[in-house]
């Protein structure tokens, strides 16, 4: 081979080196930019889920005192007629000497 030959081989080998360095520091950056916009998209995808499990949890406190306040109004609806239902039956109730009479 001549000198020239050799010359251009060796340039040629250079040159796709250099094209061989550039294409893996480009694959290493956009890896890394992948991973920086995968972080991010995660994490907005849990900073979304958190509120909506909040909401959520709001919504459930707010049906849990609904159900609270509407069981506490029967108990005390329920309580007020065995009230007056022992009261009724207490007043009927005969004593002895009502008894003996009839």
């Amino acid at each position: 081979m001549q000198a020239h030959q050799v010359a251009a081989l060796a340039e040629a080998r250079k040159k796709a080196d250099a094209d061989r360095r550039n294409m893996n520091d480009m694959l290493i950056e956009q890896a890394k930019t992948l991973s920086k916009v995968d972080f991010e998209i995660k994490t907005t995808q849990k900073i979304e889920q958190r509120r909506k499990d909040a909401a959520l949890n709001s919504l459930k406190e707010v049906h849990r005192q609904a159900l609270f306040n509407r069981r506490q109004a029967l108990a005390t609806l329920l309580n007020n007629e065995f009230e007056e239902w022992s009261k009724e039956c207490m007043g009927k109730e005969e004593s002895m000497s009502e008894r003996k009479a009839r």
